[in-house]
């Protein structure tokens, strides 16, 4: 747990040189984000279903259609999509557990879509793992991106969450 707030009070320092959302666009930002998680988890859920299934569906198709080669890019394939899915629906029980102390403004909201964000960092990296290609170089890059502007937005509602509650945001 030190480890994580030595990343995050590092990561504080990078955003807060960074240029800042109006004081109306944090807060706004502030008081939907668990409305703003609550859809992410109903999508993540869904689509995490959904890549898994066409994984499924992909694995048996190679194997049919290649033979004993097939099977052994499907199996790979399979393992990457495995740990993949592992590591979505561990950030999906996050995000839902973010939900409510979100709602009620509290930091343990905000701690909860930090973990998420490494995580997805993690997540990442063991993706490119699978993909040491140049494709895998490019999937690689705009993950970084999505997870720098991800990071953006999340240490902007930050300053609000620390050790405040709704009540005396409002």
């Amino acid at each position: 747990m030190q480890q994580i707030k030595k990343i995050e009070l590092k990561l504080a320092q990078w955003y807060d040189s960074a240029p800042h959302l109006p004081v109306r666009g944090q807060k706004w930002l502030t008081d939907n984000a668990w409305w703003i998680d609550l859809i992410g988890v109903i999508l993540s859920a869904i689509g995490m279903l959904m890549i898994f299934l066409a994984i499924l569906v992909a694995t048996g198709v190679l194997g049919i259609l290649f033979g004993i080669g097939g099977v052994a890019i499907g199996g790979l394939l399979l393992v990457a999509a495995l740990i993949n899915v592992a590591f979505a629906i561990v950030e999906i029980v996050f995000l839902a557990m973010a939900i409510i102390p979100l709602k009620n403004g509290q930091k343990r909201g905000w701690n909860y879509l930090f973990v998420v964000l490494l995580l997805s960092t993690l997540s990442t990296l063991v993706s490119f793992l699978f993909h040491l290609n140049a494709g895998g170089l490019v999937a690689l890059f705009w993950n970084a991106v999505c997870l720098a502007i991800w990071g953006y937005f999340l240490f902007e509602i930050r300053r609000y969450l620390v050790g405040a509650k709704a009540a005396s945001r409002a």
